[in-house]
């Protein structure tokens, strides 16, 4: 009775709005790599962002949010506002959030634009968890992707957080960048080990016609690369104690991000600013990526009602990623079919192949499974799309 109960819990959860995401595109630089939407840094331009934001967020939400228990703050780099459009932003998440409530408050910070009076503004306004996008450990490296900072920006940035009181950091890493060889790899890791984050996010790296390394002709390592490169990273993370989570993220227990298993547990989140999406009711909805088109007040793109056999895939989607999985009673509970049941064959041929298990009425992915998991969902879901 007490795993049916708990069952039931998870399942009214999942209806409930607990996550915002916000959407802040100016960067000082731009990466050769970067594909979301974007802006050079520009003052004016960033003021008048943030008073289009205000009015997405009193066009979005009629009555304080209550149930909002993480916030994630992305980009762009967040961090390339000043303190007083920063102090700007957070007053206006304040005056649409019951922020009491809020139990994960993340920002994305880039280790050379983040002051001290900037983190001092995030412990004022309750932000508890800083995203630093590291990339590579390597100087020459950092600079052949266009970043603006330095390894040694990293150490002062990481030093910076703790003395303020702010522990639970998260780093990101670029897998594959071009020149980057199989010890430069594990040197990254080790570097990024002696800090100690409790949340390591590693990307392989997607080159995007549009991007500067597209134009250039830059090319994706293949799969068999990658794969062997992940696993290096999966090897040396998880001798130290960090729990592969999700496909591309590791953490220590306890520490996985709240905010993003609320998207790979296919819950409902808001998502403000360009390019942000968001999942309400039946409803996924995306911004359009023009920075013009948002602050002229024409936020929405794209806007898809779901119906239950769309759930019901997105939820296959996600869920996979994670080395929770798929919980059998939930997920019958939510759409009125076994999941193991209905795809016994095809869980049955992955189960021999390495990349699943079914244990307890759990269908998990094994890091083989998330490795090929875009493989694996087509061919589970083919009947479906």
């Amino acid at each position: 009775m007490a795993s049916q109960a708990k069952s039931k819990k998870k399942v009214k959860k999942n209806n409930k709005v607990t996550a915002l995401y916000i959407h802040i595109p100016f960067c000082n630089k731009i990466c050769f790599y970067c594909d979301f939407p974007k802006d050079i840094y520009d003052y004016t331009r960033a003021t008048d962002y943030l008073r289009a934001l205000n009015q997405e967020f009193s066009y979005r939400v009629q009555v304080p949010l209550e149930d909002i228990k993480t916030i994630y703050i992305g980009g762009g780099t967040p961090t390339s506002l000043t303190p007083l459009q920063l102090k700007k932003l957070f007053e206006i998440i304040k005056a649409y959030v019951v922020m009491d409530n809020v139990e994960e408050f993340t920002v994305e910070a880039n280790p050379d634009s983040l002051t001290e009076e900037k983190v001092d503004l995030f412990k004022e306004y309750g932000v508890n968890r800083v995203s630093l996008g590291v990339e590579s450990t390597d100087n020459n490296i950092l600079k052949s992707i266009n970043r603006s900072h330095t390894y040694g920006d990293v150490v002062k940035a990481v030093n910076l957080l703790k003395r303020k009181g702010i522990k639970n950091i998260s780093m990101d890493l670029i897998l594959d960048l071009p020149d980057v060889s199989e010890a430069m790899i594990r040197k990254d890791i080790a570097s990024i080990i002696a800090f100690r984050p409790k949340n390591i996010s590693v990307y392989s790296l997607e080159v995007h016609e549009n991007t500067v390394f597209g134009k250039r002709g830059v090319k994706e390592v293949d799969p068999d690369t990658s794969y062997a490169h992940y696993k290096i990273v999966d090897e040396l993370l998880s001798k130290e104690g960090y729990v592969h989570y999700e496909v591309s993220n590791w953490a220590q227990p306890g520490f996985e991000s709240r905010h993003n298993l609320v998207y790979w547990n296919n819950e409902k989140y808001y998502g403000f600013g360009v390019g942000a999406a968001g999942y309400i009711r039946n409803f996924r909805y995306k911004n359009t990526s023009d920075i013009a088109r948002y602050m002229n007040g024409k936020f929405e793109a794209e806007k898809e009602r779901l119906s239950k056999h769309d759930r019901m895939v997105y939820e296959v989607m996600m869920r996979l990623r994670t080395r929770y999985g798929i919980v059998d009673e939930d997920f019958k509970a939510l759409y009125g079919f076994s999941f193991i049941d209905r795809y016994k064959d095809k869980l049955t041929s992955f189960i021999d192949n390495g990349y699943l298990t079914i244990k307890d009425g759990v269908v998990r992915p094994t890091f083989d499974g998330m490795m090929a998991l875009n493989y694996m969902l087509f061919k589970i879901l083919e009947e479906d799309m």
